[in-house]
């Protein structure tokens, strides 16, 4: 029994070998996820979301800042914040990522998420807020979008449901 596993341990070590030298012996190198020598490059992308908050009309300003992989996928910070004080003194931000799987035609659609915190004077809240836009490349490093998406909170009891609504976002993105 002992030998048979041992067999079977070297028939798989070995036939791994095979394949792995195939497969390079071809010129096709592994994949990878980051460092494939694919493009990576920053992108800075200021916003502005008409939305309703408090049962009020208003509007959140901010932007998004990541590393772009691929001139597909994007990774890295958001945050936005009321601009009139008078309305809600509310901010958030957290994690944002997105994917734009056909970013090289003039016009295309992309999906994203911010995922974070946020609060309110004595009152802190998280927010996760998925998204769809259609963007238009202006240039190849600058990107007009418009887009939809919804605000949820959760934590911040009696209030999550004054906080959380839809939002229309118009977005100028720089950066390849």
């Amino acid at each position: 029994m002992r030998l048979q596993r041992r067999l079977f341990l070297a028939f798989l070590f070995f036939t791994s070998l095979g394949w792995s030298s195939i497969t390079f012996a071809a010129g096709q190198p592994p994949k990878t996820i980051v460092d494939n020598g694919d493009s990576k490059s920053f992108v800075f992308v200021p916003e502005v979301k008409l939305t309703s908050v408090n049962n009020q009309f208003g509007n959140l300003v901010g932007a998004r800042f990541g590393l772009m992989l691929n001139h597909k996928f994007m990774i890295g910070l958001g945050g936005y914040g009321m601009p009139i004080p008078e309305n809600v003194p509310m901010g958030y931000g957290g994690v944002a990522v997105e994917y734009l799987p056909w970013s090289d035609r003039a016009t295309h659609f992309s999906f994203g998420a911010l995922v974070g915190a946020g609060g309110l004077p004595n009152l802190t809240f998280l927010v996760v807020e998925p998204h769809v836009k259609f963007n238009a490349n202006i240039s190849a490093w600058l990107r007009l979008g418009v887009g939809g998406g919804y605000r949820f909170i959760g934590g911040a009891g009696s209030a999550d449901s004054l906080l959380r609504g839809p939002e229309l976002t118009l977005s100028l993105g720089f950066g390849r």
